[in-house]
């Protein structure tokens, strides 16, 4: 399989890895001794932890909207006994789904003879995660006591003596001092001279206090998802990594990833491209150029780029027309696309102000914000001006449309230095500058 990258984080900064090599990072970070494991057990870990990480690849159908990269601490990360490597590379690509979308790893060490539904642990339902007896692992249980006082401690509570204690110490008839003269002791009753025969204390004026808790554990973990030792035992018996899963996992269906159409192919994204203002809406102006004809100018160059990677393109005006704010949020609305692109151009009463800049709603808007900070960069080193960065802003396109967007204003028709610079090679330049950031964004070679 060739390269398929995705987004992760390495110290602060976002970086692009090989998407198989996450993996191993993140089956490293379970902590396994593989040793202890047959290779069908490692391959079913490896194909339900891939099927998580394929929602981080933003050209795919199971891409996760405005998910932040995963964590990476180390990138000199590496497995010695190679039987991890091994399960990855014999599952190259194979991930699991449900209902066409992802799913993820979740395993217990031993489940006792049987698993929970999602709801009892986590207190929601993964459909997947459904309960399954378990035939195929050993009802072994593990006994512990525990000091019942630490406990109180830990729960900022106090313990208190009571006059019964639960089923052990109960019926206790006492007189007005509060002395035992009968009381029933599981399930025995006695007088007062039997307790104290019974439990070797010094008088009848007794109280009862819980120091000890007895507990006894079948099984281990918290029995969601795969049963360790179950799927161990399936494999020595011959089961593989597929039998595995659909034995602990409910309705689950095989696919491999298509690394040609993820690495090459923008087919199924759509993208509306927003040329701003039009028609008696003209825009900003410098040495008799528009902004409203820059603006469409650069935005179909975008839109003919998109489609020679199969991408589906809106334009919301193609012409020299007005279009009413309205309107653009309601064709971005009704298209429903992955990215909607408004193209400007800015203006600023002091000449000496240059630069690109880009717009997005909300901090929270992870992807909008990442793909703004792309083509801010690629514009600043490719034209040659500031690079002013994304800002946030509560403007009615962002605020209204419902998807994710970004308003890029391209450059300041009011600077010195970038008033020089509308021509039509640099209108070819910003649209490969955008073309090119939503190719990176989606780690498609452009």
């Amino acid at each position: 399989m060739s390269n398929i990258l995705i987004d992760v984080c390495f110290k602060n900064n976002t970086i692009k890895m090989d998407i198989e090599r996450v993996l191993l990072y993140e089956l490293l970070k379970l902590s396994l001794d593989t040793n202890d494991y047959e290779i069908e057990v490692l391959k079913a870990f490896a194909v339900l932890k891939r099927s998580y990480l394929s929602g981080y690849i933003k050209n795919s159908r199971y891409c996760f909207k405005n998910k932040k990269p995963i964590v990476i601490d180390d990138l000199n990360f590496e497995v010695e006994d190679g039987l991890l490597k091994k399960a990855i590379n014999e599952t190259e690509g194979i991930i699991a789904l449900y209902k066409d979308s992802t799913v993820d790893l979740y395993y217990t060490e031993c489940c006792g003879g049987g698993t929970s539904n999602s709801e009892d642990v986590l207190g929601y339902q993964i459909n997947y995660l459904r309960k399954v007896l378990c035939h195929f692992c050993n009802d072994n249980y593990s006994k512990r006591i525990v000091d019942a006082e630490s406990i109180a401690k830990k729960l900022d509570k106090n313990l208190n003596y009571k006059e019964e204690l639960g089923n052990i110490i109960k019926k206790v008839l006492r007189d007005d001092t509060g002395r035992i003269i009968r009381l029933n002791v599981m399930g025995k009753d006695m007088d007062a001279e039997e307790f104290i025969k019974l439990f070797e204390v010094e008088g009848s004026r007794a109280y009862f206090l819980e120091q000890n808790i007895a507990i006894k554990v079948v099984g281990k973990g918290l029995g969601l998802g795969i049963c360790l030792e179950g799927a161990n035992n399936m494999a020595k018996k011959g089961y593989g990594y597929k039998d595995i899963i659909n034995y602990y996992y409910t309705g689950i269906e095989y696919e491999k990833l298509c690394d040609d159409e993820i690495l090459n192919s923008l087919k199924g994204r759509k993208i509306v491209i927003d040329p701003g203002h039009g028609g008696e809406d003209k825009g900003n102006e410098v040495n008799g150029i528009l902004e409203k004809d820059v603006n469409l100018i650069i935005s179909k160059y975008i839109k003919e780029m998109l489609e020679k990677r199969d991408a589906n393109v809106i334009l919301t005006r193609d012409t020299d027309k007005d279009v009413p704010l309205s309107e653009r949020v309601r064709i971005i609305n009704n298209v429903r696309p992955d990215f909607y692109i408004s193209i400007h151009q800015n203006s600023f009463f002091l000449k000496g102000v240059n630069g690109v800049e880009a717009y997005c709603f909300s901090e929270n808007d992870y992807d909008s914000k990442y793909l703004g900070d792309l083509i801010c960069g690629s514009i600043s080193k490719e034209v040659g001006t500031v690079k002013r960065g994304v800002r946030f802003g509560n403007y009615y396109i962002l605020r209204e449309a419902k998807v994710n967007g970004v308003i890029v204003e391209c450059l300041y028709m009011s600077g010195d230095r970038d008033s020089m610079k509308y021509n039509n090679e640099n209108y070819l330049i910003i649209a490969k500058c955008v073309y090119e950031s939503l190719c990176n964004f989606y780690n498609v070679i452009p």
